[in-house]
């Protein structure tokens, strides 16, 4: 099928790097960097890349959605 011959674009399916099928390993980061701001550990870049093999945006954005959770120690908040 093509826009020429349907006036419509063709459908197509997602692969494996779908949104939801990322969410677990995420899910598996974020808590590898709550537990290392709970223990007060360092936590940077290159200790993210060596476990992870993520680029920095990846790093970043995990950071953010722990930032966007408003994870608090005491009155702390974690990951600022």
């Amino acid at each position: 099928m093509t826009v020429r011959e349907f006036d419509a674009r063709a459908s197509f399916t997602r692969g494996a790097s779908s949104r939801q099928d990322r969410l677990p390993g995420r899910l598996f980061r974020a808590a590898w960097l709550l537990g290392r701001f709970v223990r007060r550990e360092p936590v940077g870049y290159e200790q993210y890349r060596a476990r992870f093999g993520r680029p920095v945006h990846a790093f970043h954005g995990d950071l953010a959605a722990l930032r966007a959770a408003r994870i608090y120690r005491g009155t702390e908040l974690l990951g600022s």
